[in-house]
């Protein structure tokens, strides 16, 4: 991104400040379909919700996180959708043992027509039966 860019150039010499880039999940539509993409919400704090990542300690959910929740597009692709954190390992004497590059989440393209979708959610709602 241009502006993450811009801005690590900005503090590029400026001890201990480093500028990292936040995934985030966007809707171009807003509200459109949203019965069929679903939903987002922080993690449950059940562990049997969560266990879909419980064998890979970077791709596992932390607190305060989101995940896709319950149905839609958002759960059934959640393991597409999310990333991997990164990893540093350095041993006592701080030197760097390994490193872990983080890895963001793919996206994920849906054949909806939306201007039809728009449409139908837009279209008055009855009151009763027409003439």
């Amino acid at each position: 991104d241009d502006d993450i860019f811009a801005a690590q150039l900005e503090f590029l010499k400026v001890d201990d400040i480093q500028i990292l880039p936040k995934a985030r999940r966007t809707y171009p539509y807003g509200t459109v379909a949203a019965q069929t993409i679903g939903w987002v919400g922080l993690v449950p704090h059940s562990k049997e919700d969560i266990k879909i990542f419980a064998d890979d300690k970077l791709s596992s959910y932390l607190s305060g996180e989101i995940c896709g929740r319950e149905d839609g597009v958002e759960y059934v692709c959640e393991t597409i959708l999310r990333g991997r954190r990164g990893e540093l390992i350095y041993d006592i004497d701080s030197q760097l043992i390994s490193q872990t590059r983080s890895r963001f989440g793919k996206d994920v393209s849906l054949t909806l027509d939306i201007e039809l979708q728009q449409r139908i959610e837009n279209y008055p709602t009855w009151t009763h039966a027409p003439p």
